[in-house]
């Protein structure tokens, strides 16, 4: 899921990655982006802005947590604020923005193996 204020952003970022084979949930916002979440499939991560005007990336996060089913989901956070001033959940990784492309796909891989890791530890350990 892609989560942001600005539609140009938005779409750049789900067309960058669906050429990389990702299937991206748009959000422009991040009460669309809750209210998706509660109709649409689970999503594997969250690339989320910070600076939203209708619900902030820190609300957002927050509300992600809240909600069992979303607890645990990876995010990837960006801004333009800096670093060290930027306080986030357990589980988030920060992106400054402007970032490097590789690097947020690098990030995002990471992310997605780690938790097919996790996923399929949870399994191994029911069994």
């Amino acid at each position: 899921m892609v989560v942001d204020d600005e539609l140009q952003i938005v779409a750049a970022l789900q067309d960058l990655l669906e050429e990389e084979g990702y299937r991206v949930i748009p959000a422009c916002g991040g009460r669309e982006a809750l209210r998706l979440l509660s109709s649409e499939p689970l999503p594997d991560l969250v690339l989320t802005d910070l600076m939203m005007p209708d619900l902030d990336g820190h609300a957002f996060l927050a509300e992600l947590r809240q909600d069992r089913r979303l607890a645990d989901l990876p995010a990837v956070v960006t801004s333009a604020a800096f670093p060290a001033a930027v306080r986030l959940p357990e589980g988030c990784r920060f992106l400054a923005k402007p970032f490097d492309i590789v690097q947020m796909l690098d990030m995002i891989e990471e992310l997605m193996k780690q938790r097919a890791v996790a996923s399929s530890g949870a399994l191994a350990m029911s069994a």
